[in-house]
């Protein structure tokens, strides 16, 4: 319903602020003509009550897999940042474990595990991730833009 769906999603996963969906549901409520009470109420009351409600009052949020979660928060971080790339080394170190390795977003977490792991440091997975996250990048530049599309 009108993207309400992916934008919970975004904030539930923690890649935008609460004061950021109000602002967009606002937005949306101006560029419409027929405005769904499901807008309104989320522009009134805010994500973190329209979460609470049941499936049958209000959309809920969409759920991303962890490619999708690993390309989002790609398109987020300095890949020139140390500490920008060691976090996010760290979460999908974290995040890959017992994933499909054969997905490419899967295998770089769990292989920057394995170098985190055996160096007992972060220069190893940190030398992979500058050499290797580059290659995210388009596919982070269209997954930004489909969703774009469709809350836009």
């Amino acid at each position: 319903m009108c993207g309400i769906d992916i934008i919970l999603g975004l904030w539930k996963s923690g890649f935008i602020e609460s004061e950021d969906v109000v602002k967009w549901a606002d937005e949306k409520i101006l560029k419409i003509e027929e405005v769904p009470d499901a807008l309104i109420t989320l522009s009134l009351k805010g994500p973190y009550f329209c979460s609470k409600l049941p499936s049958y009052e209000f959309p809920p949020a969409i759920t991303f897999s962890f490619s999708e979660c690993f390309l989002l928060r790609l398109s987020k971080i300095d890949l020139n940042s140390k500490s920008e790339v060691e976090e996010f080394i760290e979460w999908a170190a974290n995040s890959s474990r017992g994933l499909d390795y054969k997905v490419p977003e899967v295998f770089f977490g769990m292989y920057v595990s394995d170098l985190w792991d055996q160096e007992g440091n972060l220069v190893a997975a940190h030398i992979y991730a500058n050499e290797n996250l580059p290659n995210f990048i388009q596919k982070s530049i269209i997954l930004e833009a489909e969703l774009g599309e469709r809350y836009a």
